[in-house]
């Protein structure tokens, strides 16, 4: 048998230190050992959790934008918005040249930084200022012809990119109408632009957005122009795959595998979508939902929260008030995501205060592929 000797004044190899001191210590030891393991484990599974939440649902991470040194409010220089220049001025060299809008810049609101133009040069402080909303998946460029033209003419012209949008930060907040005409309120603010009144676009969602605007703030809409507004009977999905969308987790996994669906969703609303124009504008929508860490779980959160099609007692309310302003509605005759009827009914609602003018041979993006119709409808309404 084996026999520990023991030397004195030492204790044998792999036993406690003698006394109640060195058995707490090396009790702490263990425990404190365990706790790290512990933590360490707790920590690996949150970041395999982050990690299967993100390839279910949407990717975390900042946005790919170029710094700007034109940011309004507060610099970006140190800030988790801080981008890769490099890598915006390749992704849109070719976009950027053929669908620039003119005088890009960003400024902080209180939901994050916000890409926008405002066109005034050349115009005096009292002409017309025109205020222009997109729609559900495109950016600020949906207005280039339009706002160009207008400008043009010596008026005022302010185009931005909606939050989750273009390049726009997407805070992590519900993506409903509220948001956006919030949005417009503390963009005016913020711009300093004072004007007692203005004329204000919507195009499809964006349509939603300006007549719920009108609705709080009839005094400051002096003119309202619908283009193929979202808001009465909008082709969403239905159904089973309605319910799957609302799901938590499963939603967003559905939404995200039907991007491709998505794709051929936008290249059925054009006329030629074979077009350079629809290759150009189907490459911007490419470049930022894959540049763009929020611009997915944006569309889903609009796609879940927005009122498509509960708009009837809104515009009811704005043609009943004293204020509701001369109304212009536009609509193409082949539009194959809002129908022509939704152009015939909100002229039936707005009645004696508003005038349709239909785009032949027009599909839902007829502000691009249609612009001259467009302009001279606008410009002939603004005239009155």
């Amino acid at each position: 048998m084996d026999t520990l000797v023991e030397t004195p004044g030492k204790t044998p190899t792999g036993l406690l230190s003698p006394g109640p001191a060195g058995l707490r210590f090396d009790v702490m030891s263990v425990l404190e050992h365990i706790s790290n393991i512990f933590v360490s484990s707790i920590d690996s599974a949150c970041a395999c959790l982050s990690w299967l939440y993100c390839w279910l649902t949407f990717p975390f991470g900042p946005l790919t934008r170029v710094v700007n040194s034109n940011v309004k409010g507060s610099s970006l220089q140190h800030s988790a918005y801080d981008t890769n220049t490099d890598l915006y001025e390749q992704a849109h060299e070719r976009s950027r040249t053929q669908l620039n809008i003119g005088h890009e810049k960003f400024i902080r609101l209180s939901f994050g930084v916000v890409r926008y133009s405002y066109l005034d040069t050349n115009a005096t402080k009292n002409s017309p200022l025109n205020v222009f909303v997109h729609g559900f998946s495109v950016s600020m460029e949906l207005w280039r012809d339009v706002a160009t033209a207008l400008h043009k003419q010596g008026q005022r012209c302010l185009v931005f990119d909606l939050y989750g949008r273009g390049w726009s930060d997407a805070p992590d907040i519900t993506m409903n109408a509220e948001l956006f005409v919030n949005q417009i309120v503390e963009l005016l603010y913020s711009l300093n632009i004072t004007d007692k009144s203005f004329n204000l676009y919507g195009a499809s969602m964006g349509g939603v957005i300006v007549q719920l605007f009108t609705k709080l703030y009839p005094e400051k809409v002096s003119k309202l122009i619908l283009c193929c507004a979202a808001g009465l009977n909008v082709n969403r999905p239905t159904g089973i795959k309605a319910l799957l969308l609302s799901l938590p987790v499963i939603g967003p996994f559905v939404f995200k595998k039907s991007i491709p669906f998505l794709e051929k969703g936008a290249k059925a609303q054009w006329i030629d979508s074979n077009s350079e124009l629809f290759q150009l504008y189907n490459e911007h929508f490419k470049q930022c939902y894959r540049q763009h860490k929020g611009y997915l779980r944006s569309l889903y959160s609009s796609l879940i929260h927005f009122p498509w099609d509960t708009m009837e007692p809104i515009a009811q309310k704005i043609n009943s008030d004293e204020n509701c302003p001369k109304i212009l509605i536009i609509w193409g005759d082949k539009d194959t995501v809002i129908d022509i009827s939704d152009g015939h009914r909100y002229n039936k609602l707005y009645n004696q205060n508003s005038t349709l003018v239909i785009i032949p041979n027009a599909n839902h993006n007829f502000l691009v592929e249609k612009p001259e119709p467009v302009i001279t409808a606008i410009e002939q309404f603004l005239n009155l």
